[in-house]
């Protein structure tokens, strides 16, 4: 399978700060949208993409895999939120795709999840 991929973010045109956080590599493709209005966002969406690349670190290797690494990073912030008075309220959307390890005559499979309202768009040409 054949996987073309680039990445990039922007503040727009209405915020001041980013809140964006993403990773992109070959084995690990996750986007997170830290929540504006709400506290800390920027460090929701960067405490689910460390959380996340901490889970990939041996390889994800099934769709439980991925969802464990999901929990993790849900189980962070939630860990943080609750500290500082800063942080509390903090979140952030989380949209990843990730490949999983083809086994035998099997074809290569990707597993694509999210939560909130960001998405993952499949474009075949």
């Amino acid at each position: 399978m054949k996987v073309v991929w680039g990445a990039a973010t922007h503040v727009g045109m209405l915020r001041q700060q980013n809140e964006d956080a993403f990773i992109a590599q070959d084995d690990l493709f996750v986007v997170a949208d830290g929540m504006g209005g709400h506290n800390a966002g920027e460090v929701a969406s960067a405490l689910a993409i460390d959380s996340m690349k901490r889970a990939a670190v041996g390889g994800f290797s099934s769709q439980e895999s991925v969802v464990a690494g999901v929990n993790a990073a849900n189980a962070a912030i939630h860990a943080a939120s609750g500290g500082q008075s800063d942080q509390r309220g903090m979140g952030t959307t989380l949209a990843a795709v990730i490949p999983l390890p083809a086994h035998g005559d099997e074809p290569q499979r990707m597993v694509v999840t999210n939560v909130g309202d960001s998405r993952v768009y499949l474009w075949r040409a």
